[in-house]
């Protein structure tokens, strides 16, 4: 497809959609996430992961793979932690 720059994965979609709702370890959601990248680089389009954010050394396995983007968890989570630590030191 003309124009399409990176194929993004979540890891939640890709196991929901096998039936194996939050089994990211599984060998057939690594199977799957390993046809995504062979397809991706097969046609120079990036591969991205979503929802490493609790498993990081899933991460890794998919930034081996080839993934050139993972999501680490989400901008509001990151805010809003910071934000109540902050508020803490004044307690």
């Amino acid at each position: 497809m003309d124009g399409l720059d990176m194929l993004l994965v979540g890891a939640n979609d890709l196991s929901n959609t096998l039936g194996l709702p939050g089994q990211l370890d599984q060998p057939d959601v690594k199977a799957g996430f390993q046809r995504v990248a062979d397809a991706c680089k097969a046609n120079n389009i990036y591969f991205g992961v979503g929802g490493m954010g609790h498993h990081p050394e899933l991460a890794k396995e998919m930034i081996a793979m080839g993934a050139r983007y993972a999501t680490a968890g989400e901008d509001v989570t990151f805010m809003t932690k910071a934000a109540i630590a902050n508020a803490l030191k004044f307690d």
